[in-house]
């Protein structure tokens, strides 16, 4: 079983880390963070290739994580079928977990080709504040629980209870943006990486 803890990361913060180590430990098993290139449904990352760079940083000293850049390889935009088909084309033996927010989830039929993303994995709903785990009709009856994993290679997607902290990345880049106090909400070496390389600097230009 592969664990795709998938996003934009712009930056990591605190919460996804925290998440991250919470389904580590709860899975035993390795958690790959698979940043995203470009999603048709969010505006271009602000950090760019920092956002690796960052991920690096996080999870150095941390055991059980992996960095997987499939999808920065692939295409733009980043569409996660894309992604899950390359994947299981190369290992198709493979039970490939997808991990998204519960915001994402209340979304999924605004992603490309929606329907066919449980052909591909289980996916896996982790908490967002505010967000609530609705699935679409089509899938209602594809709930169950992690022990699915080890039974079905694909087909369900799983709620998982894990922690639910309210610190979006957007609120880190804002607050960095106006001067504000920002680096309690990320792991300190990210902290001193975003300070060293200048991101997320308010710059006149940009509106919006």
């Amino acid at each position: 079983m592969r664990i795709l803890f998938g996003g934009t990361f712009d930056p990591p913060t605190l919460a996804h880390l925290a998440l991250a180590r919470d389904l580590r430990d709860r899975l035993g098993v390795e958690i790959e963070w698979l940043p995203n290139r470009i999603s048709p449904l969010k505006s271009a990352p602000q950090a760019g290739a920092h956002r690796v760079e960052m991920l690096r940083q996080l999870i150095q000293s941390e055991s059980g994580f992996a960095l997987n850049l499939l999808e920065l390889e692939l295409p733009e935009p980043s569409y996660s079928v894309q992604t899950l088909r390359a994947l299981h084309e190369s290992d198709q033996d493979q039970t490939w977990v997808f991990c998204m927010g519960a915001d994402s989830f209340e979304n999924i039929q605004r992603w490309r080709e929606w329907q066919s993303l449980l052909d591909l994995c289980h996916i896996l709903v982790v908490p967002r504040p505010g967000a609530q785990m609705n699935a679409p009709r089509e899938w209602q009856d594809r709930q169950a629980g992690i022990e699915i994993f080890d039974l079905q290679s694909h087909g369900h997607w799983v709620a998982w209870d894990g922690p639910e902290l309210d610190i979006a990345s957007s609120r880190v880049r804002s607050a960095k943006e106006q001067g504000l106090a920002w680096s309690h909400w990320v792991a300190p070496l990210v902290a001193d990486y975003i300070e060293e390389n200048a991101i997320y600097e308010h710059d006149s230009s940009r509106t919006g």
